[in-house]
């Protein structure tokens, strides 16, 4: 299998890291990295890529199995109705800024055949796996998120905090609640783009509050579960 990674930012090198582990052991045959930045090819190369491209349509020429589009989400979605034509994609969280383009690229898949996936990479998260093989036969009444750290970039490449980190969290939760009747409670959203965000779901018959912000020093990945009978505290970040 022969696979395109476009972007090669910190998201998009682990990609092209993990991808040289998975060639190794023969599971994947070349690497092909996308980007505009040349000196950011030449550490693709140096961590597995095998050919390097400026062009992305100098990189599909070479006739890619799959491709992870890990660009700044304000490009996802432009570059993924390009790439769709010719491979299955795998699209960094979120897919796209905006929920119609999310949904013509969903109409795009049905009509190519394509399939497109989403870096919820939260779901393979242990602890998290623990945590719903404790709760999976009872209907939690609320469950709560704290995701908070700081951020080394420009905020404005992320879309909002609600876009790179919350959407991890919701992600989470709607997985375990089963539910996706989602009505907004309520919201408090600072800055711009917004950096910090408190947040308010009614998830069925359950309450989701989450709060996702960039504005601390200190990083903390908590998810909280209290069903009828007991409570759960979940440390998604120290395994």
């Amino acid at each position: 299998m022969n696979i395109l990674v476009v972007g090669i930012g910190a998201m998009g090198l682990n990609h092209v890291k993990a991808l040289n582990q998975l060639k190794s052991k023969g599971l994947v045959e070349k690497i092909y990295a996308v980007d505009v930045d040349r000196d950011r090819l030449t550490i693709a190369r140096k961590h597995g890529a095998d050919m390097v491209f400026t062009d992305i349509n100098e990189a599909i020429k070479y006739k890619p199995d799959l491709g992870i589009i890990a660009v700044p989400t304000n490009l996802h979605y432009r570059i993924a109705k390009d790439l769709i034509k010719h491979v299955d994609l795998l699209i960094e969280k979120p897919i796209t800024e905006r929920l119609n383009e999310a949904l013509d690229l969903y109409r795009e898949a049905r009509v190519l055949g394509r399939k497109v996936l989403v870096g919820y990479i939260e779901r393979f998260n242990p602890v998290y796996k623990v945590l719903l093989s404790e709760v999976k036969n009872d209907v939690p009444i609320h469950v709560e998120s704290i995701r908070v750290g700081s951020l080394r970039g420009n905020p404005r490449a992320y879309g909002n905090v609600l876009l790179d980190l919350g959407l991890h969290d919701i992600d989470l939760a709607l997985g375990m609640l089963n539910e996706y009747d989602v009505k907004i409670m309520g919201r408090i959203l600072r800055g711009d783009p917004i950096t910090s965000a408190w947040v308010m779901l009614g998830l069925g018959d359950a309450t989701y509050v989450l709060h996702a912000s960039w504005d601390y020093e200190v990083r903390v990945r908590r998810l909280t579960v209290l069903l009828k009978d007991r409570y759960y505290e979940a440390d998604l970040l120290n395994k």
